[in-house]
């Protein structure tokens, strides 16, 4: 018959088994080595005069199969938004960098305002334009400021943006010759490119050096028994 587990760990990351005939409580079962079935004890000791380690005498300490298919679900999600951040900035990063060499003609800009954003988090300000620009005899309209340009809680920088193209009669509008209606009137690897990249960075960090606390904690200590020396009951 096997032993039922009792885990210790509220993440029931360490288990043990419970001694034979011994009833499960809210705060765990008391375990005493002696209690253990004779067979067990007598294959414990048989192990351990073979290899001389003293851990194999130490109630098991398990890994379940449960436990590690929670937490790589559970820790998956956090790896899928970091790099998803992390592909959204590398890719804005990539496209606004290849716009500092398009094609550029004049454009009209047709709408231009400061948005803002209020919530329960704060306040956010974005810069929100619509420009008219043609390529070869045909008209396109577009409302991109940038790659990757995001609204943000500083409001100068956005209120910056606005003062200039305030005072513009033209602007020089930068598109794509292989698709002229992807369009775009600055370039280069601006601040909200910076951040997203930044945050994507920061967070993967995070939750890498969460696995790596998690996997620790889910290890037995061996140092610390090996080098532990006990005499043995008999």
């Amino acid at each position: 018959m096997v032993p039922a587990l009792y885990c210790r760990s509220p993440f029931h990351f360490y288990c043990l088994p419970t001694p034979a005939g011994q009833r499960l409580t809210s705060s765990g079962p008391r375990f005493d080595p002696d209690q253990r079935p004779p067979e067990w004890k007598q294959k414990n000791q048989q192990r351990l005069e073979e290899s001389n380690d003293v851990s194999l005498y130490t109630p098991f300490v398990i890994l379940t199969v449960m436990d590690k298919l929670f937490f790589s679900l559970f820790i998956s999600i956090f790896y899928a938004v970091g790099f998803g951040l992390l592909w959204s900035g590398i890719n804005s990063a990539k496209q606004s960098v290849e716009a500092s060499n398009w094609p550029s003609v004049t454009g009209t800009i047709t709408n231009l305002s400061l948005r803002e954003n209020s919530d329960s988090d704060g306040t956010t300000y974005g810069v929100e334009v619509e420009y008219r620009y043609s390529v070869m005899g045909r008209t396109y309209t577009s409302s991109r400021l940038a790659f990757g340009y995001a609204s943000s809680s500083g409001r100068q920088a956005h209120q910056d943006i606005l003062n200039k193209l305030e005072h513009a009669s033209s602007v020089k509008v930068r598109y794509n010759p292989k698709n002229p209606a992807t369009s775009t009137l600055s370039f280069g690897i601006h601040r909200s490119v910076k951040f997203v990249l930044a945050f994507a960075i920061t967070w993967l960090a995070f939750v890498f050096g969460f696995t790596l606390i998690w996997w620790i904690a889910s290890q037995p200590d061996d140092v610390l028994l090996k080098n532990m020396e006990v005499t043995l009951k008999r």
